[in-house]
């Protein structure tokens, strides 16, 4: 994984449905200006619709961000992804967007895809900063409020 100054954040994996599906319903409520995934939806991709979720916790074990994503293949989709506000423009959501890139890579994957909102500036700005290129546009993807979503995708090598 990238490095990063070692002194807060860390990433958990391969946690329960249970201890992980709160959390990050929690954390999405916090995050997202469009209506909340709920408990339950997290519940349902991670029971039956095959994604995975990462976790970033401080030292003492609080969720500070998150993200979701679901492999096919040699394809993955990054679903959700989210770094709580005290937590922002500290350089955490791209250490966890490289880190993931870079694990991914070495598991096989070759592309990653992802979607996000077409006024999204920053978030498009972070990922073309680490890679990711825009391959097309899904118009009215999102409807609350309504906006288009540009696809982004980064291919991988085994130096991610």
């Amino acid at each position: 994984m990238p490095s990063h100054p070692p002194d807060t954040l860390r990433v958990k994996t391969g946690l329960s449905v249970e201890a992980l599906a709160p959390s990050l319903a929690q954390m999405d409520h916090t995050v997202f200006q469009d209506p909340a995934w709920g408990e339950s939806a997290y519940r349902g991709l991670l029971t039956g619709g095959g994604a995975e979720g990462w976790l970033l916790v401080t030292e003492g074990g609080e969720p500070a961000g998150f993200l979701v994503f679901r492999r096919a293949a040699d394809e993955v989709e990054l679903l959700r992804i989210a770094i709580l506000p005290r937590f922002r423009r500290q350089g955490w959501g791209r250490w966890l967007v490289e880190s993931f890139c870079g694990v991914m890579a070495r598991q096989g994957a070759a592309t990653v895809f992802l979607e996000l909102r077409a006024q999204n500036r920053q978030a498009a700005g972070l990922y073309r900063s680490v890679g990711f290129v825009q391959a097309g546009l899904r118009p009215g993807y999102y409807s609350h409020p309504p906006e288009d979503a540009l696809i982004f995708k980064k291919e991988l090598t085994r130096k991610n």
